[in-house]
This record gives structure tokens, C-alpha cells and sequence, in this order.
């Protein structure tokens, strides 16, 4: 009998300590697991914080204008953070669509010059001009007038556009360099920003008068300060040829943005971090209006 109580008394005593020895190593997992978080937490900060200042040094020592001199990566703490500037007057304003005041009688009424240039830039994607006419009613139609103001409320983004059924992940492939959205009705686009992925909206500036080849002459002699106005961009072209295209170009064509669009990411060994910011300039500064933290499309 004593030595079933000893025997008894030891299972007692191995299964308090299984339980102290489980109870120490559930408190430092969990430890551990807080520590980490507060370390994930404080590196996110950290990067935030590094993405803030990188975000306020580029918008005032940079001429966002001269995208030839702008520094692509610098290093802010232990950080290196990585800038790509989006020029967001080179592309097409959805909102040049919308008319600026709710029209009475015919309210799907879009500005002239607004509508002959997308649609030519859609004809220059291979839509037939009937396929271009639908796709560019249906977009008008995303978009609401607001009656107490008597005004179109705009687009925020141009993904919203990717609902429309005619939208194809392909055709999306083809409109998404084209396209960007400012927080006004008017089309602006600045010639000097456009590449060669935005060919077909520069062929619609020009009413499709030229041919791709000559348009990709033209932006290879392009000044590396860009064309100072319509006359410098037109001095090497047939006035003849472009003739039908005059009118629409000095009403939307540009030579200098004010709206761009700043993408920042940095380089962590554990956490990604990432800045999306739009900038508007006002009166000869440049205001960010807008951030979006993480990635987007």
C-alpha cells in the first residue's frame, strides 16, 4: 500500500510538471508571437514613416516636368526606397466624357472634341466605329449626374470601367496606358509625356491623319525638353495632312502637366511596404491630394 501511494504520488508529481513545462511553452510562443507583431508592427511604421518623408523630399526637390532628371532610388534610414512617376495628364480623362452641367433636354450630350478623340482612339484598337459609339455610351452611363448640384459626379478610377461586358480582360490590356481620370470635365493631354504605348491615343489627337510609323518618328525627335508648343510639335508635319486635326489639337492638346501620380515602394527584408499618391500643382507647387497605402492596380 505505501508503495502504490509513492507510485501515485510521482504520476501526480510528472503530471504537474507536464503541465508547467506546456504552460512555459504556450507563454513563450505566445510571447514570441507578440513580439514579432510588434516588430512587424513597428517595421510597418518605420516604413510608413520613411515612405511619408521619401513622398514630401521628391514632390519638392524634383521638377516633376523634366521626367528625364528624376531620381529613381534613394535611401531614407535604412531604407531604399524606389520612385516611378506617372504622368497623368499623358492619357485620356474619362471625365473630359461627362459634360459639366446636367443638360435639360439631352443629358447624354459629351463635348465634341472629347468624344471624336476617344472614339478615334478606339477605332485605332480595332472597334468598329458602331462597337466604339456603344462602348463609349456605356462608360458615359457608369457615371450619374447628382441633381442637387446639378452636376456629373465624376470617375475616381479608370478600373471602374472594367464592369462593362464589352470590357474584356484584353480590350482592358489595351485601354489601361490610355486612360487615367482627373477631378475635372476637361481633356488636357500633355503631348510631351506620351510614349509609344499611348501611339493610338496620339494618332486620335491628330484625328487620324497620320500613320503609326510617322507618329513613331515624331516622338523619337521629340526635344528632350519636350515640344514647347503646337507649333514646335507641327513644324516637321504637312500642314495639309494635318489640317483636319487643327482645331482639336489646340483645344486638347498640352505641352506640361498638372496632375501626376507618385509610386513609391520600399526595399525590407520582412515586410513590403508601398505609396500611391496623387499630385495636383497650384499655383507653381505641387499638392498631394490623395495617398493610397499598399498595392493597387
Amino acid at each position: 500500500m505505501p508503495g502504490l501511494q509513492r507510485g501515485m504520488a510521482m504520476l501526480v508529481v510528472l503530471l504537474m510538471i507536464a503541465i508547467m513545462a506546456l504552460l512555459a511553452t504556450t507563454a513563450n510562443q505566445y510571447g514570441m508571437q507578440a513580439f514579432m507583431r510588434a516588430e512587424s508592427s513597428q517595421a510597418f511604421q518605420h516604413s510608413k514613416w520613411n515612405l511619408l518623408s521619401a513622398e514630401r523630399w521628391f514632390t519638392t526637390s524634383q521638377k516633376l516636368d523634366q521626367p528625364h532628371t528624376l531620381v529613381r532610388q534613394r535611401q531614407f534610414g535604412e531604407q531604399l526606397i524606389h520612385f516611378e512617376l506617372l504622368d497623368r495628364q499623358a492619357c485620356f480623362n474619362l471625365n473630359a466624357l461627362l459634360p459639366q452641367r446636367v443638360a435639360e433636354k439631352d443629358p447624354q450630350v459629351a463635348p465634341s472634341m472629347a468624344r471624336q478623340v476617344f472614339l478615334h482612339m478606339l477605332v485605332n484598337l480595332d472597334l468598329a466605329k458602331p462597337q466604339a459609339e456603344a462602348l463609349m455610351q456605356q462608360v458615359i452611363a457608369l457615371v450619374k449626374p447628382d441633381p442637387l448640384v446639378n452636376e456629373w459626379r465624376l470617375f475616381d478610377e479608370i478600373s471602374q470601367i472594367k464592369q462593362l461586358p464589352a470590357v474584356t480582360p484584353e480590350r482592358w490590356r489595351q485601354l489601361q496606358p490610355l486612360l487615367c481620370v482627373m477631378p475635372e470635365t476637361r481633356l488636357a493631354v500633355n503631348v510631351n509625356g506620351l510614349t509609344t504605348r499611348q501611339l493610338p491615343l496620339m494618332r486620335a489627337l491628330f484625328a487620324n491623319t497620320l500613320s503609326v510609323s510617322q507618329l513613331d518618328s515624331l516622338l523619337n525627335s521629340r526635344p528632350q525638353q519636350g515640344w514647347a508648343d503646337l507649333s514646335a510639335l507641327t513644324k516637321s508635319l504637312s500642314m495639309t495632312t494635318i489640317a483636319p486635326a487643327i482645331v482639336t489639337l489646340q483645344s486638347v492638346l498640352a505641352t506640361r502637366s498638372d496632375y501626376y501620380e507618385l509610386l513609391m515602394w520600399s526595399d525590407h527584408p520582412t515586410i513590403f511596404a508601398a505609396l500611391r499618391s496623387r499630385i495636383q500643382k497650384q499655383d507653381e507647387q505641387y499638392h498631394v491630394t490623395a495617398r493610397l497605402y499598399g498595392l493597387s492596380e
